[in-house]
């Protein structure tokens, strides 16, 4: 996956972060971030964290 091939399927998501050594949820946020697919699409990808105080 490229950017220029607009290919953006869950599954070329994570071939691509996996052989580049990133989390898929980056990719996504990074895409998102720069206009490549909307900031609703495959928001499942990224990890949720819960910060709690100790």
């Amino acid at each position: 996956m490229s950017i220029s091939e607009k290919n953006y399927t869950k599954s070329n998501i994570i071939k691509f972060a996996n052989k580049s050594g990133i989390d898929a949820g980056i990719l996504v946020g990074r895409l998102q971030k720069e206009h490549y697919v909307n900031f609703d699409t495959f928001n499942d990808l990224k990890k949720k964290y819960k910060i709690v105080n100790i």
